[in-house]
């Protein structure tokens, strides 16, 4: 049963920090916790969805920007990020992945950097902390 959740989100991409929140809607299957919730930049909207396990979360981006990006500690992926620019390729290295998950709230951490051939690799991190509402 899917359930009403305030989403918390920090982000740090390449040194520029981002605060912001919202609602969404969380489910729980088997080890799975699934988040969906939409971003809006300026007039755009890109639907997300988050599939997350103890030791692994997958990112999966719809519209203005678009990309799925898989997180695994001290692992490389590969992924395609669509941008209304174009595409580009990057490999998804996680250095620090750490899920917490209580009863009515899960916390998630992700140290990671975008790289690719063209330029030096980005780093990121992003901190989401969920709480059910209903």
């Amino acid at each position: 049963m899917s359930k009403k959740v305030n989403i918390f989100m920090e982000s740090n991409i390449d040194g520029e920090k981002s605060v912001w929140e919202t609602t969404g809607t969380y489910e729980k299957q088997d080890s799975y916790h699934f988040i969906t919730y939409i971003d809006y930049a300026g007039n755009t909207v890109t639907n997300n969805e988050l599939k997350i396990k103890e030791d692994m979360a997958q990112l999966t981006r719809r519209g203005a920007s678009s990309c799925d990006m898989l997180f695994q500690a001290d692992k490389k992926h590969k992924t395609f990020y669509q941008v209304m620019a174009g595409n580009m390729e990057f490999d998804v290295y996680t250095r620090e992945y750490v899920m917490t998950s209580h009863e009515n709230r899960l916390e998630l951490f992700i140290d990671y950097f975008l790289e690719n051939e063209s330029r030096n690799p980005i780093h990121n991190f992003m901190k989401i902390q969920l709480e059910v509402l209903e």
